[in-house]
């Protein structure tokens, strides 16, 4: 019951205001055809009627790690509901990523 109290204001709020949002999701997996490990990056447009622009994609490690893939270029623009996605082959960044992305995250 509590979850109502602030989910239905946050809707109105959303509605009135038309606010952009985005959900960012990251994951490690492998290619089939090679065994390739990587990590993806996610990004999927949550506005209700906004289209929303990617620009930049990076992690935030001791510094920033720029998440650049030339068969996905930035920027990207997305409509509402659309949903992109980018990979960095994992031995271009540090080898405790995952490690660090679990207890960070």
């Amino acid at each position: 019951m509590i979850e109502y109290l602030t989910w239905i204001p946050s809707r109105i709020w959303e509605a009135i205001a038309g606010r952009r949002r985005i959900q960012f999701l990251m994951h490690h997996a492998f290619f089939l055809h090679t065994g390739e490990a990587a990590y993806f990056f996610n990004v999927t447009n949550l506005s209700r009627d906004r289209d929303t622009e990617i620009t930049h994609v990076w992690l935030a490690l001791n510094g920033e790690i720029p998440v650049l893939n030339p068969d996905r270029p930035l920027p990207r623009r997305l409509r509402p509901d659309e949903t992109w996605e980018t990979w960095v082959p994992a031995d271009q960044l540090p080898s405790d990523l995952g490690e660090r992305a679990v207890h960070n995250g």
